[in-house]
């Protein structure tokens, strides 16, 4: 153990030689010098009040962010609600080309059928492309 020990804060010599020599401690924290010592409490209250501060913008930002993202979501959903629809509106077109074409009840099935199992090849590869669209 060295002779002299160090304050916390300034890291300058205090004076003092550790418990035996009286070394000046708020609570568990410490050493001090005796200018830190009474400095002390008035810096931790300071230091407390600016990280409010600093809190109080971080959490206006987060919900800044977290409007900004849910405005995004929202976009989202209507343009994939709108490629939705323009979807089933071009699946109804096709599907009524189709019904014009077929000459017989079997042939339309058949017909809806195949073009049922179209989409949903297309709809297979759209997944695997990682595009829900």
């Amino acid at each position: 153990m060295s002779d002299y020990e160090h304050c916390i804060e300034c890291e300058e010599r205090t004076g003092r030689a550790g418990a035996s020599d009286d070394s000046l401690y708020h609570g568990y924290s410490g050493p001090f010098c005796e200018d830190c010592f009474d400095a002390w409490p008035d810096n931790q209250v300071s230091q407390i009040i600016l990280l409010r501060q600093e809190l109080k913008q971080a959490q206006a930002r987060v919900a800044e962010l977290e409007s900004t993202l849910n405005d995004a979501n929202l976009q989202v959903a209507r343009i994939d609600k709108a490629h939705i629809l323009r979807k089933q509106a071009e699946a109804v077109d096709e599907a009524q080309e189709r019904v014009t074409l077929a000459d017989s009840r079997r042939e339309m099935q058949r017909s809806a059928g195949s073009y049922a199992a179209e989409l949903r090849q297309q709809a297979d590869e759209a997944e695997r492309a990682g595009g829900g669209q």
